[in-house]
């Protein structure tokens, strides 16, 4: 079954005020060593679901811009504590503008800085992405 399809994930969705998330875009454990490209074009993001399988905190971040992380393009930060998982469902989603660009880009960090480059190493975490 897809995470986007699960009756709870979409109930939290519609109570969130947003439509049927039809997408759900995964992170591996192997792709936290770079960034990972969610979505070309506009979109809003409805969910999010990240573990983190180590002994220390590790960030989760969404920017709308590949080439330069920085403040101005996060849109969304997690820090997600050792062996814990976090689940978030932000009220309305939201849209990947908030950074400035229309595209969506994953990035599991060891350092809580919006700027912060320092990749988590393969299989520190794990992601799932629900966006329309």
């Amino acid at each position: 079954t897809q995470v986007a399809t699960t009756a709870f994930v979409q109930a939290a969705i519609a109570a969130a005020g947003g439509s049927v998330a039809n997408n759900a875009t995964t992170v591996t454990g192997a792709e936290c060593t770079n960034y990972k490209t969610i979505h070309y074009g506009t979109a809003t993001v409805y969910g999010v679901i990240v573990t983190n399988t180590t002994s220390s905190a590790r960030y989760f971040k969404l920017a709308s811009d590949a080439a330069t992380i920085s403040a101005s393009r996060v849109f969304l930060k997690v820090e997600v504590p050792a062996g814990q998982t976090v689940s978030m469902f932000p009220s309305g989603g939201i849209p990947d503008t908030a950074g400035g660009k229309s595209a969506i880009y994953a990035y599991c960090t060891t350092g809580s800085s919006d700027t912060d480059t320092t990749y988590a190493s393969s299989g520190d975490m794990f992601a799932t992405i629900l966006w329309a």
